[in-house]
């Protein structure tokens, strides 16, 4: 072998140049295909995620709210139209939207012991997929496999049962008879993507190799020193191609993390409406309730009038919570900006007190107001700050489990004015303050997401002061018990009351 190296070193370079090149091109093919298969791994779960989110919040948010509201559910909701869909419906209807805007997704939801009227054939995947996550239902079950053509992913996660969901399963009409329990597999959901398709980039990469080994090895035959010229150039060539795959990896990532983003921003958009809506809205049920009823005695009918003063407050709030609905959305991105007004404190307190008490009316919590009569006016946006005030109330009335709530005024020595919303309550851990102003993290005894609900009420107060150049504190009220939110305005937003002594 060495002798015919010697003797023919033309022959032993070519030789060298095709298995470099061979390694190569096997090497481009490999790896392409590699990140071809992750990338489309990656798509598939973002898309599953993304549809289990929505599954999530409707479960968890508006469903309990359409039962208080007397709403029934059905699973022919598209011919009943007084009837809303289940959790599993609603899912199912927002993957066949996601399938229109991308027509190479399928979605599916399926299970071995399905709903009436959805018995189907299950093919091999959902059988192997319901088989392996009924043991492993922590993991996923992926595959890759050839659909009418097509080089397709297939991607399935188990269904585990909440406490929400088993209470909806186990309804009678479904003919389960209290079959299921929490932590059951009830089935699994499943989202198909074709393969991202590559060819063209790898079928490019393994031409040029060829070409570059066909030059390489006619010019070794000619002159050795051609022939490491063009090795060298080889060389710089694969390194480019390794970046251009790089590239390619980096933008499919890009992608998935803007669609990820998209979705979260939306949810959050959703939950801030629902949010700001609620507490006018049960104002104005409660107050044209008693007003319509035939029951009332003599004392209410001499307050009608004072109520219905309440609800046209209750709605004129709703309407400018409505008109605002765009800015609230742009709190997040940092777009929003005050409407600065001359606000007088202690009128808009008087105003909002029919409110006030409504959100508190339901929890038996008393509400006091003080300090508000001596205090100066405010350069401030008004419909912000009925936002800031009624979410403190209404969180108060929410997790606080006390007996009153007070509202205080005061102008600090500072030059600072001060608006504070005290209750009775449970109160706060000092070491979990500082968490309370992030979005979707609050302190909670409800027994669901490992003790932390969904929320957004401080988040907003704390965007809409942070905007107003102010802050939000917090600390423990004089009496030792409960929580006190104070929003702390700075001095330049301080107006003297119009014909106050300066």
């Amino acid at each position: 072998m060495r002798d015919l190296m010697v003797r023919f070193p033309h022959a032993s370079v070519i030789a060298l140049i095709l298995v470099t090149l061979s390694g190569f091109v096997w090497g481009v093919r490999y790896y392409a295909e590699e990140a071809r298969r992750q990338a489309s791994h990656d798509q598939a779960r973002t898309f599953l995620e993304s549809i289990i989110g929505f599954h999530k919040y409707y479960s968890k948010e508006l469903v309990p709210r359409i039962k208080s509201s007397g709403g029934a559910f059905a699973l022919d909701f598209k011919d009943k139209p007084e009837t809303f869909p289940f959790p599993a419906s609603v899912s199912i209807e927002f993957g066949n939207a996601l399938q229109s805007v991308n027509p190479n997704l399928d979605t599916k939801l399926y299970s071995a012991f399905p709903f009436p009227g959805r018995k189907r054939a299950l093919d091999g995947f959902e059988r192997g997929s319901l088989a392996f996550l009924m043991k492993n239902p922590e993991q996923d079950f992926a595959k890759f496999e050839a659909r009418n053509g097509v080089e397709t992913i297939r991607y399935a996660r188990a269904m585990v049962m909440a406490a929400d969901c088993v209470e909806c399963h186990n309804r009678p009409e479904f003919g389960f008879q209290g079959k299921w329990k929490i932590g059951d597999i009830r089935g699994a959901r499943q989202v198909s993507l074709p393969v991202i398709d590559m060819a063209p980039i790898v079928d490019a990469a393994t031409v040029t190799a060829l070409i570059v080994a066909a030059v390489a090895s006619l010019a070794g035959g000619l002159l050795v020193l051609p022939v490491v010229w063009r090795l060298r150039r080889t060389a710089l060539e694969a390194g480019e191609l390794a970046r251009q795959k790089n590239d390619l990896a980096d933008q499919v990532e890009q992608r998935n993390r803007s669609l990820q983003a998209s979705i979260d921003a939306k949810r959050r958009f959703l939950a801030g409406v629902s949010h700001d809506l609620r507490t006018p809205l049960n104002a104005i049920l409660g107050f044209s309730d008693l007003l319509r009823s035939g029951s009332l005695d003599t004392e209410i009918h001499k307050n009608q009038q004072s109520y219905a003063g309440y609800v046209h407050e209750s709605g004129l709030h709703l309407k400018g919570v409505i008109d605002q609905v765009l800015e609230i959305s742009a709190l997040d991105e940092g777009g929003w900006q005050p409407n600065d007004q001359q606000v007088d404190l202690s009128a808009l307190m008087l105003a909002l007190r029919g409110v006030l008490q409504g959100s508190l009316h339901a929890a038996s919590l008393e509400l006091r107001i003080t300090g508000f009569d001596s205090l100066p006016w405010l350069r401030a946006d008004e419909p912000a700050m009925r936002r800031l005030l009624t979410n403190l109330v209404e969180n108060a009335a929410k997790y606080s489990g006390g007996t009153q709530v007070e509202i205080e005024g005061e102008l600090r020595e500072t030059g600072e004015l001060s608006l504070s919303v005290s209750d009775d309550g449970r109160g706060v851990d000092a070491s979990e303050m500082h968490d309370l102003v992030h979005f979707g993290v609050r302190k909670d005894e409800t027994p669901e997401e490992d003790g932390k609900s969904r929320g957004i009420g401080l988040w907003m107060v704390d965007t809409l002061m942070q905007a107003h150049g102010g802050r939000v504190a917090f600390s423990k009220p004089e009496a030792g018990h409960g929580l006190r939110v104070s929003l702390i305005f700075p001095s330049d937003r301080v107006i003297a009351k119009p014909g106050a002594d300066t």
